[in-house]
């Protein structure tokens, strides 16, 4: 395999900054790592995040769940709630409760994907618990229910471009007062639809109704549209009877787990002459790589390099892993000179540039899905080790 240093006329790269870019990802990321635990991500609006004072469904849910003796993780980029919690009502929020989710008061479906990507990506959620639609009826009145369709097919394709088997519990709305009430069936039809048209084996979509036997005077805030502390418990239930069944089939770490004997240069015989960096950080439970490869198109036959081949390319990337997947975003930089200081210019927002799924099956056999929207390509590539030394080592590690 040909593995080297290159350099081309019209953009620049530097390695050293790229490693050095992998180095402050996987500092920022390793925090964020939670053993062996079920990863759930609370996604949704207001009736997710809490206002008027109130945590929402989450803060009973969680302890139903611990209290029933399951090891979860609720994950997400927010921990807050919209207006503060009352303590008095929720006095283990700062102590045993897990604050994390992913929610804001008033967000509409269309405006909830780029976020429900960018949590699915960094967290890599083994359960979804999807709750939104309200705000589009508020926003909207009659054509809320239509914009929530597509909007809620865009959440659950972008959380399965990171998540392939994710598992998503997609709730229907309770009957509340207020701007878009009337439209509220309308809604739950068109969640009902979206469960079953994109119900897979792979990724299941689980439908839960918070219709049903839903009380307005007895469980909503004196707004007439967001739950009290009766009508979360209620919501909290209806998201536990589902849980509970599916929990225990979830496996974040079966069958073949990814080790630190799998640091390595791997590559596809059948594309010999570029290849792939690997390197594993097990106390961070994260991985990065580094791609070797070539542009789409051969270079002009007078393009010129002072260092390499003029068509040489090369991407990174990092992320935390789960069993024996890591999902990560693409970084890409730029404006660099051989062995010399520069100002470099990384990938803006992070990401940006496309990602990678790195699976591996065995200690000598993985593959790469790639997807760059810039270049409109994705695909997957076999891979398989340069050379076997590791191999013993990352069975031995695989045993343990």
């Amino acid at each position: 395999m040909q593995i080297g240093i290159f350099h081309r006329p019209e953009k620049r790269f530097s390695c050293l900054s790229s490693l050095w870019v992998i180095f402050f990802i996987l500092l920022a990321i390793a925090q964020s790592a939670h053993g062996q635990a079920v990863k759930i991500l609370p996604l949704g609006d207001s009736w997710t995040e809490g206002v008027g004072h109130h945590v929402s469904y989450r803060y009973d849910l969680w302890f139903d769940l611990i209290d029933a003796g399951f090891d979860v993780d609720f994950v997400g980029n927010k921990s807050n709630t919209f207006d503060g919690p009352d303590m008095d009502l929720y006095p283990e929020y700062l102590t045993r409760f897990d604050r994390d989710h992913q929610a804001q008061a008033g967000i509409r479906t269309d405006e909830l994907v780029n976020a429900a990507k960018s949590a699915s990506a960094t967290h890599e959620p083994d359960i979804v618990l999807l709750w939104a639609g309200g705000a589009d009826l508020g926003w909207l009145g009659s054509t809320g229910a239509t914009n929530a369709n597509f909007g809620l097919r865009d959440i659950i394709e972008g959380i399965r471009k990171f998540v392939p088997g994710v598992t998503i519990l997609l709730a229907q709305s309770p009957p509340y007062i207020g701007d878009g009430s009337d439209f509220v069936e309308s809604l739950n039809d068109v969640v009902a639809t979206v469960a079953s048209d994109l119900n897979t084996t792979e990724s299941p979509i689980i439908l839960i109704d918070h219709y049903t036997g839903y009380d307005i005077d007895s469980m909503t805030q004196r707004d007439g549209d967001h739950q009290n502390r009766v009508g979360e418990a209620f919501i909290a239930q209806n998201w536990f009877e589902a849980l509970e069944i599916i929990i225990p089939d979830i496996k974040p770490n079966s069958g073949f787990s990814i080790n630190a004997g799998l640091n390595d240069a791997w590559y596809d015989p059948a594309t010999d002459g570029q290849g792939f960096f690997i390197t594993v950080f097990p106390d961070l439970g994260a991985v990065s790589i580094a791609w070797f490869t070539y542009d789409t198109e051969l270079p002009p036959m007078d393009a010129t390099a002072n260092l390499g081949d003029a068509g040489h390319r090369w991407m990174t990337a990092a992320g935390l892993y789960t069993g024996n997947q890591a999902v990560m975003n693409i970084v890409m930089t730029s404006d660099g000179l051989f062995d010399t200081a520069t100002d470099v210019q990384r990938t803006d927002p992070p990401g940006s540039d496309g990602t990678f799924i790195l699976t591996f099956d065995s200690c000598n056999s993985g593959t790469v899905e790639y997807d760059i929207p810039s270049i409109s390509m994705t695909g997957i590539v076999p891979i398989q080790r340069v050379a076997g030394d590791n191999i013993a080592l990352c069975e031995a590690l695989s045993a343990d």
